[in-house]
């Protein structure tokens, strides 16, 4: 078994296309990292870009199928989401595996309220589970049992589909887990209204607007607001600075009124699931 990896779950044609689109990115910043992708045996190929191809388990449906990247045939585990664009090196993030178990950005959309029930504080973030990182032990293999279970509980007795919900409650009922809450810079969703100040390198989108942005969210390295349609916005520096600034943005919104439909949201490539924009 390798020592670290990345890992991709798809279980349809569609979101597999999407998945290669991602791995393309990574491949561009990290040409030599290990990638796997588990999916359905039949949509196996033959593909340099993909370095274990690993049979998907659960028979679920739904954003909770990503629970199989715990399949993922390494000690230490990067999952990311089908719609991410990878923009920076992620490598030196294993490292910090030494210290933790499982790691995450927080879920800018939450929903503290599922859980509250069950005694879990609203301060206790939601995770989104775009991109995670996690250290192969039994403790953690035994939190991917127990968010399974929630999600099922959650989905049966709610109805709810969306896989966070029950992400959140299984981190908290496994304190034996050491839990890191993650930057923006490393799941960085732009219809989100997001901050970022270091280096963006995961953006989760599936916009057209995402390859715009990845050229423009780097540019300068500071405290900046991403605004969906307008990209990054940043604090005052100097008047010339922000003058163009103005500029830039006045330049955007007429972009925004004359071609609105370019900054929407794109649906999903198959129906996973009907709660929102994961």
């Amino acid at each position: 078994m390798r020592e670290y990896g990345f890992c991709y779950v798809a279980d349809s044609e569609p979101y597999l296309e999407e998945a290669m689109r991602s791995i393309a990115s990574l491949r561009a910043q990290m040409p030599h990292v290990p990638v796997a992708v588990i999916t359905r045996r039949n949509l196996f190929r033959t593909d340099a870009a993909v370095t274990d191809w690993v049979e998907l388990k659960l028979d679920r449906k739904g954003p909770i199928v990503k629970a199989d990247a715990r399949l993922a045939p390494y000690e230490r585990v990067a999952f990311l989401d089908t719609d991410t664009l990878i923009i920076n090196d992620l490598v030196r993030l294993f490292a910090l595996l030494d210290r933790f178990d499982f790691a995450c950005a927080p879920e800018p959309n939450a929903r503290p309220d599922h859980g509250i029930d069950r005694g879990i504080p609203a301060a206790f973030t939601e995770p989104n589970s775009g991109f995670f990182l996690f250290r192969r032990s039994p403790e953690v293999l035994a939190f991917f049992e127990t968010w399974l279970g929630e999600y099922d509980l959650l989905h049966d007795q709610r109805g709810i589909v969306n896989d966070q919900p029950s992400l959140r409650i299984a981190l908290w009922e496994s304190p034996s887990v050491r839990q890191l809450t993650l930057g923006s810079e490393y799941n960085l969703i732009p219809h989100t209204n997001s901050s970022v100040s270091g280096a963006v390198a995961v953006l989760h989108d599936r916009s057209p607007e995402r390859f715009r942005l990845a050229n423009a969210v780097n540019r300068h390295i500071a405290p900046r607001a991403v605004v969906p349609g307008f990209g990054p916005v940043f604090g005052y520096v100097t008047r010339r600075g922000w003058i163009r600034q103005f500029a830039r943005l006045g330049w955007r919104f007429l972009c925004v009124l004359l071609r609105p439909g370019s900054v929407q949201q794109q649906g999903h490539p198959s129906v996973w699931w009907r709660d929102g924009i994961d």
